[in-house]
């Protein structure tokens, strides 16, 4: 294989990474929220342009010098692809399916990412899915569907319904493609580096559409606040922490955050927006969390890394 979601290749999980995955979905999980509030007022391009300039900015520090690394000429064009399919791209879909879709739908159909990842790893690159980790994925989609299954139910048929489902699928499709495409084409580059890269290339892709989408009333400070926190928190900060969690657990365990993501989308709801927990919110909250566990994977510690020239994800 080249990757499978728990191989011994990859650093054993520590208290650290296992932080940074349940801030990183926190973070993902309030950028539906997010999305929701500032979509309508901003439009899908004008606000994912703003979102990744500000991301962009506050990354920029990060790229000082960088051209004189030596392996500078061989990172610029995966990171340019990686700015384009895991950023501006899905970033796209996803607030254009925030104007159909409710924050808790799209949460829900974010957590196929890691399903797509699996997919696409082992149609084309090689990957393999272990039985515990097959397990894990079972058990994180079947907690996803019973936390959420309230307001999958709830959702009231509309014209923009095929349209939001649709784009938030293929947005989820691109996110575990790139997973795998990042940690073969810029395994070695430092995460800071992915994650600064990746913004301004974004930034400057989304640079004219964003400026002729830009809305023609003014939107309010709410909507502003949420763009802002959607750059800043949702994409600075969330993506230093997801590229270094690619860098040092692979492809397959760093997606497993996705399957956090509507856990963190349910009880944002409920705290910020008053919905009910039911018990099927606490028994899928649970499931999802157990299946993100066995997805991260245990394995004995005597496993070692394997050498360079064998270590390819995807």
């Amino acid at each position: 294989m080249s990757i499978a979601l728990a191989s011994p290749s990859f650093a054993r999980p520590t208290v650290l990474d296992i932080s940074e995955m349940l801030l990183l979905g926190l973070a993902w999980g309030a950028s539906f929220l997010f999305m929701r509030v500032a979509t309508p007022e901003f439009g899908p391009v004008a606000l994912v342009a703003l979102r990744v300039a500000v991301a962009a900015l506050l990354l920029a520090p990060l790229l000082r010098g960088v051209w004189r690394h030596p392996d500078a000429g061989r990172w610029w064009r995966p990171v340019l692809m990686l700015g384009i399919f895991n950023s501006a791209l899905p970033f796209c879909l996803f607030a254009l399916s925030a104007l159909s879709l409710p924050a808790g739908f799209s949460a829900v159909l974010n957590a196929t990412a890691i399903l797509w990842g699996a997919t696409l790893g082992w149609a084309i690159f090689g990957a393999r899915l272990g039985g515990v980790q097959a397990l894990g994925l079972l058990l994180g989609v079947s907690g996803v569907v019973g936390m959420v299954a309230h307001k999958l139910a709830a959702a009231e048929p509309t014209a923009g319904l095929p349209l939001g489902v649709g784009a938030a699928v293929l947005a989820t499709a691109c996110y575990g493609a790139c997973a795998h495409y990042t940690h073969r084409h810029l395994a070695d580059a430092p995460a800071p580096l992915v994650a600064a890269g990746s913004q301004a290339a974004a930034a400057l892709v989304l640079l004219v559409p964003g400026g002729l989408a830009w809305p023609v009333h003014p939107p309010s400070a709410l909507a502003w606040g949420c763009a802002l926190a959607l750059g800043g928190l949702c994409t600075a900060l969330a993506y230093l922490m997801y590229f270094r969690l690619i860098r040092r657990l692979g492809a397959g365990r760093a997606m497993t955050v996705t399957m956090l993501v509507p856990a963190f989308g349910v009880m944002l709801g409920v705290a910020l927006l008053g919905e009910p927990l039911t018990p099927g919110i606490v028994l899928g909250g649970g499931l999802v969390l157990a299946g993100s566990a066995l997805v991260l994977g245990v394995w004995p510690r005597s496993a070692r890394r394997a050498p360079p020239s064998q270590e390819v994800s995807a």
